[in-house]
C-alpha cells in the first residue's frame, strides 16, 4: 500500500511525458497543412526540446516540398545541418552545410549567438563551397514604337536557388543606374518593364540582369556594367487626329438675275400681245378696203 502511494505521484508525470512526446511528434504532419513557415516552426520546436530524431524527420519532409522559395529552402537546410551537428553526425552535417553555401555563398546563420562547434563546421563549409550553376536565358525586346519595353528572362538552370531577377538599367552617356527587382514566378520565370526616359527624342537604354541568392550574393548574370545590353527606343510619335465635318450651306439666288428668267418674261409679253390682237380683231370685225364701198341694185326677174 506504501509502495502505491509512494508511486501514485509519478503516474501523472509519466502521462504527461507521453502526451508532450506525442504532440511534438504530430506538430509537424499538422503544420504541414498551414504552410511552409508553420512546418519549420514546428520543426524547430522539436530542436529546442532536444527531440533530434522527430525534428530530423520533420525537416526532411519539409525539404521534400515543392513549394519552397530560395529563402525557405536555406531556412531548412541551415536547420538540418544543425540538427546533425546535435546528433554529433558530422559527414551528414558537412554535407548540409555544403548544399547550404553552395546555393547562397554569403549565408548568414539564423543564429547569431550559435555554439563554437556550429560556427566552426560553418566555416569550414563556407570556404570550401562552390556555387550551384545558374543559366539565364534572355531575348533583348525589339521595339516598334515608343513604349516601356518588357523584359522577360527566365532561370534554366538553378532556379530554387535564386531568390530574385535584378535589372540594373541606364541610358547610354549616362552614369545614373538604377534597378528593377523582378520576382520569378511559374516556368522560373522572371518580368519586368524597362522605364522609357521623359525626352520625347530617340536614345538607346543600356541595362545587365543578375540573378541573385537571398543574401544578395550574384549567382549568375546576363551582360554587365561594362558591357551591358543595349535596346533602341525610338523617337516619340504625336498622332494628330483631323476630323472632317461635311456642312449643307443652301444658298438664296436672286430670280431677277438669271437670264432665263427674262427670257421667260418676254415670251409671256409676246404672248400676251398676240392675245390681245386678236381680241381686237374680233370685235372691230374686217375692215374696209382701198376701194370702198359697192352698193349693188336689187333686179326683180
Amino acid at each position: 500500500m506504501r509502495w502505491a502511494l509512494a508511486s501514485t505521484p509519478t503516474i501523472p508525470l509519466f502521462l504527461a511525458a507521453v502526451l508532450l512526446a506525442f504532440a511534438l511528434a504530430f506538430a509537424p504532419a499538422a503544420a504541414a497543412q498551414d504552410g511552409p513557415e508553420a512546418e519549420l516552426a514546428a520543426a524547430r520546436e522539436l530542436v529546442l526540446h532536444a527531440s533530434y530524431r522527430p525534428a530530423l524527420t520533420a525537416t526532411q519532409r519539409y525539404l521534400e516540398r515543392g513549394d519552397l522559395s530560395a529563402t525557405q529552402r536555406n531556412a531548412g537546410l541551415e536547420l538540418v545541418a544543425i540538427i546533425h551537428l546535435a546528433l554529433r553526425d558530422d559527414v551528414s552535417a558537412r554535407q548540409a552545410l555544403g548544399q547550404l553555401y553552395a546555393r547562397d555563398p554569403d549565408f548568414r546563420l539564423t543564429d547569431p549567438d550559435a555554439s563554437p562547434v556550429v560556427l566552426s563546421a560553418v566555416a569550414r563549409a563556407r570556404a570550401q563551397a562552390r556555387p550551384v550553376t545558374v543559366t539565364l536565358a534572355h531575348d533583348p525586346p525589339l521595339l516598334t514604337r515608343r513604349r516601356a519595353p518588357l523584359v522577360s528572362v527566365r532561370v534554366e538552370e538553378g532556379a530554387d536557388a535564386v531568390a530574385e531577377i535584378r535589372m540594373h538599367h541606364r541610358v547610354r552617356g549616362q552614369t545614373n543606374v538604377e534597378t528593377v527587382v523582378m520576382r520569378i514566378g511559374e516556368l522560373a520565370t522572371a518580368e519586368g518593364r524597362l522605364p522609357v526616359s521623359a525626352d520625347p527624342a530617340a536614345y538607346t537604354a543600356e541595362y545587365w540582369l543578375e540573378a541573385v541568392a537571398p543574401s544578395g550574393y550574384v549567382l549568375a548574370r546576363r551582360g554587365s556594367e561594362a558591357q551591358p545590353v543595349a535596346v533602341n527606343i525610338p523617337i516619340e510619335t504625336v498622332e494628330v487626329r483631323v476630323e472632317t465635318r461635311t456642312e449643307v450651306i443652301e444658298t438664296q439666288t436672286d430670280i431677277a438675275s438669271e437670264p432665263w428668267f427674262w427670257v421667260l418674261i418676254g415670251l409671256v409679253v409676246a404672248g400676251g400681245a398676240g392675245a390681245a390682237v386678236g381680241i381686237v380683231f374680233a370685235t372691230q370685225g374686217p375692215q374696209d378696203g382701198t376701194l370702198g364701198t359697192v352698193t349693188l341694185p336689187l333686179v326683180e326677174f
